[in-house]
């Protein structure tokens, strides 16, 4: 029969092969993770108290998960502000925020289907089908894409990924910055943190 030491040792050679690092970097990994508070002369028991590696991923992934959204749902409701103070300013100045966009592709003579519209109000307040150059802007509009030169950064890592560099194997990580990278694009990390939010009572 094994003994627990040797059983330990299996354990830390099966985890330098999987993640190809040195014996001593995946034995301090072991160790840290199973008795984060422990010195490295514990080692049989160790051994003896196997934690499952699921649910240590588990609570890693949505640590950085939960994060991550709520650092993203704090972004927007910064550019949100940052957006308004422009909005406010530029009313102050005598100008009127506006959104323009086009309805359907050019036809064949470049022309095409056109809206503008208060950006407080959303009322329509001209159309048209003319080619871009064609659209009637009066002096005192100002399109809120101009806010856009703002520059406003949205989080692509937070501290807690950040962290990962050194406590984590390399192939996890990527995969955890993968998914982080797709919530970026998607607006549902901002509902789930408002939702944490409001769950956390």
């Amino acid at each position: 029969m094994m003994t627990s030491n040797a059983a330990f040792k299996k354990r830390v050679r099966e985890l330098a092969a999987q993640h190809d690092i040195p014996y001593s970097e995946a034995r301090s990994r072991l160790l840290r993770a199973e008795h984060p508070k422990s010195g490295a002369g514990n080692a049989p028991a160790a051994a003896s108290g196997a934690g499952d590696p699921t649910a240590r991923y588990a609570q890693l992934i949505g640590t950085v998960v939960i994060a991550h959204a709520r650092a993203i749902a704090e972004a927007y409701r910064l550019d949100e502000s940052a957006e308004l103070a422009w909005v406010q300013e530029k009313e102050r100045d005598g100008l009127r925020v506006v959104t323009s966009g086009q309805d359907g592709s050019p036809d064949a003579d470049g022309r095409s289907d056109w809206s503008i519209a208060d950006w407080r109000t959303r009322q329509t307040i001209a159309s048209g089908h003319s080619t871009f150059d064609e659209v009637p802007w009066a002096k005192d509009w100002i399109d809120i894409s101009n806010a856009d030169t703002l520059g406003l950064a949205h989080p692509v890592e937070t501290a807690v990924v950040a962290a990962l560099s050194e406590d984590i194997a390399p192939p996890l990580r990527s995969f955890i910055l993968d998914l982080l990278a797709g919530m970026d694009l998607e607006d549902w990390p901002r509902d789930f943190a408002d939702w944490l939010n409001e769950d956390r009572g």
